[in-house]
């Protein structure tokens, strides 16, 4: 089956983990899949087979990358404002108006035309899970990702919205909203992760969705065999910096992280931060990581330098006594893993995680102000109630089965 998976965000850790867990899951309900990805930068993932291919987003390469220089980066930068400031929304208002033959000559002259043929070829389109349709980054909702999903509908295709956290989007433009809810109508199966992408849908269009389970949950069904070999416990942490120009607020964030490491070190554990982004790209953690383990004394901080496969993360994330995360998958990694963990909600979507396990009583709104709840909250009676939960509900088990159930059922419209 010729396969066609949508808005996969090369740089971001968490869609790297969510396009891995997606193919791992294809495999184990269909065979001999052929694979294109929709990549922000164009190219298949470092750490997938050789089978998948790629293509780049609608307009092509847009973004910047580590490995061109300042002059390069700058045009990417320039062409994208002007994707995202004119193309894009011209080509969303022509498709919420149904003006459809009109914004295929519009797609056809200033998206790729790899891109266009991927729809032309392919059996089935799914949007990879995570979260493409919101006000997080783009206030009015006008991104690439939307226009991908309009574009699957215009060449013919139901596409399959896999585990989504879709909005808020309450600030977004009026024929936004009206080309989201025309997406929406046309996909086959509308799987959402939270009460709030719920809502989004239905206020925006008559199609119905279903609640899922994110994709990393299908960890829980891969880490059978991994054994661990750990000289000194530890702690990992997911910081969140991305997007924020606050030098302010940074620095209190800071100051906020440090006083947490020296609060787990005094507790015995070494403390491990991870990435959540690639090196070298928009929003990598590591400049900000690098200042805070400066601040601290000793070798019982560190940070992962080097870009890890989906793969290597789960073993890193597997191996922690304790996750501590601010991004959305480090908290998915610590429930599916049933590692005892400490959620930071950045958006609403983590503590609605959280509570479907009944741990809202670990979730804070910020490091801010909440460190030394934090620190008290790395103990024995933390892992030990926690881990009671897990295996009282059972759910990150059941989350993976239903995961590849939902799969089979979407890939074969049973």
């Amino acid at each position: 089956m010729k396969i066609f998976i949508l808005n996969h965000c090369s740089h971001n850790k968490g869609d790297n983990s969510v396009l891995y867990y997606l193919t791992k899951c294809l495999d184990m309900v269909s065979t001999n899949n052929e694979i294109t990805v929709s990549c922000s930068d164009g190219k298949s993932p470092f750490w997938a087979n050789e089978s998948v291919k790629s293509v780049y987003w609608p307009g092509g390469k847009i973004f910047k990358t580590p490995e061109v220089g300042f002059i390069k980066n700058a045009i990417r930068r320039i062409k994208f404002m002007m994707m995202r400031k004119i193309f894009y929304k011209l080509f969303l208002y022509c498709y919420a108006n149904k003006y459809d033959k009109f914004a295929k000559i519009l797609a056809s002259l200033f998206f790729n035309s790899q891109l266009i043929s991927a729809f032309k070829n392919v059996d089935k389109v799914i949007c990879t899970g995570g979260h493409h349709i919101s006000n997080v980054l783009e206030k009015d909702c006008i991104n690439p990702q939307l226009v991908s999903l309009a574009l699957a509908d215009l060449y013919g295709h139901q596409t399959v919205m896999w585990s989504q956290s879709i909005g808020p989007i309450d600030t977004a433009t009026n024929y936004s909203k009206i080309a989201m809810g025309r997406v929406f109508d046309s996909c086959s199966q509308i799987f959402v992760r939270d009460d709030l992408s719920e809502k989004c849908v239905k206020n925006t269009s008559g199609a119905k969705t279903i609640k899922a389970p994110d994709s990393v949950f299908l960890s829980n069904k891969l880490v059978s065999d991994f054994v661990k070999n750990i000289n000194k416990p530890y702690v990992c942490c997911a910081v969140y910096t991305a997007g924020i120009a606050d030098e302010a607020y940074l620095g209190s964030y800071k100051k906020s992280w440090i006083s947490i490491a020296e609060g787990l070190i005094a507790k015995g554990f070494d403390v491990i931060f991870i990435p959540m982004q690639y090196k070298g790209f928009g929003g990598d953690e590591r400049g900000f990581l690098n200042e805070v383990i400066s601040e601290l004394a000793g070798d019982c901080v560190s940070f992962i330098d080097e870009d890890k496969s989906p793969k290597d993360t789960l073993e890193l994330f597997k191996g922690a006594s304790f996750i501590i995360g601010h991004k959305t998958h480090s908290v998915i990694y610590g429930l599916a893993l049933e590692i005892p963990t400490i959620a930071i909600a950045y958006h609403e979507k983590t503590r609605y995680f959280m509570g479907l396990f009944g741990l809202e009583d670990f979730v804070y709104q910020d490091v801010i102000s909440n460190e030394t709840y934090i620190v008290e909250k790395i103990s024995a009676e933390t892992a030990d109630y926690q881990k009671s939960v897990h295996a009282s509900l059972d759910k990150s088990a059941l989350f993976a089965e239903q995961l590849v159930t939902n799969l089979k059922y979407s890939i074969y419209d049973l």
